[in-house]
């Protein structure tokens, strides 16, 4: 997909209807997961399920969200409610609220673009997650990206929002330098 299909859709992100299930639900799998559970089975209902399939999301991203959370303290609810916005927004108007395969392939984690490593990487991440393609066995923004992030003095969905706005790696890297 070309960064033309992204470019201009998302001026700003809207609070969405379905953010008040998102909080809950986040909330819930946040203490099953400190009380132990890491089971997807038992961490969420066939109801859980549908709701982020129709928010174009999948249960082991609400898991990897809280599971980092609870170990890390971060990405906050917050961070990860302006990301999903992002994607549901893709989701629905882009992709017409249709999944497509995963992608299998990123780049390396020390692979550098213009002198910066874990960029390639991250911009592999965000454009997968953005269109509902990231693995499962992947998450963003994991322990790795968020060490990348403050390095470069981005929050999670600052990143997001410049990868989905931004017509190629070049221009990411361009923005990225700038904001050093």
């Amino acid at each position: 997909m070309d960064g033309g299909d992204r470019k201009g859709i998302f001026k700003m992100s809207n609070p969405q209807p379905w953010e008040s299930e998102f909080r809950a639900l986040f909330e819930r799998t946040r203490a099953k997961v400190a009380g132990g559970e890491r089971n997807l089975e038992r961490l969420f209902t066939d109801a859980d399920r549908a709701f982020l399939r129709s928010i174009g999301s999948k249960p082991i991203e609400m898991f990897d969200s809280a599971d980092d959370f609870v170990a890390a303290g971060e990405p906050t609810l917050e961070d990860m409610l302006e990301i999903h916005r992002m994607r549901y927004e893709y989701f629905t108007k882009v992709q017409n609220g249709k999944f497509l395969p995963p992608v299998t392939q990123y780049r390396a984690k020390p692979a550098e673009l213009g002198g910066v490593p874990w960029l390639p990487r991250a911009i592999d991440k965000v454009r997968a997650k953005l269109a509902g393609q990231l693995l499962d066995d992947f998450f963003y923004p994991c322990g790795g990206d968020r060490a990348f992030l403050k390095g470069i003095k981005m929050t999670p969905p600052e990143f997001f929002r410049l990868v989905q706005d931004s017509e190629s790696d070049e221009e990411v890297l361009k923005k990225v330098k700038q904001n050093k």
